[in-house]
């Protein structure tokens, strides 16, 4: 089952187009089994995990959030860590 969790609002923006690379790490026991970062979203763009993206535009904004598949069945706690990293390319 999948489940969203909204991080809050975001703005990256740049005085040239960009490509980035977004990355979701689990922390912890157990999370990391049970809980499986699928994709992120960033307003209405859907941003796969540990692709490039190239984006058309200078700038992305909206509301951050994170898809996870999680085997309720198996998890212990509802609230677990996730490290997210973005790692920008030239154009």
């Amino acid at each position: 089952m999948s489940s969203e969790a909204v991080v809050g609002k975001i703005s990256i923006e740049s005085n040239k187009k960009f490509k980035f690379l977004v990355n979701v790490s689990m922390l912890g026991k157990g999370s990391k089994e049970n809980i499986i970062p699928i994709l992120v979203k960033i307003g209405d763009n859907s941003i796969p995990l540990n692709k490039v993206v190239e984006l058309n535009t200078k700038k992305i904004h909206g509301t951050f959030s994170i898809t996870f598949a999680i085997d309720w069945g198996e998890l212990e706690t509802e609230e677990f860590q996730a490290e997210i990293s973005f790692t920008f390319f030239p154009f």
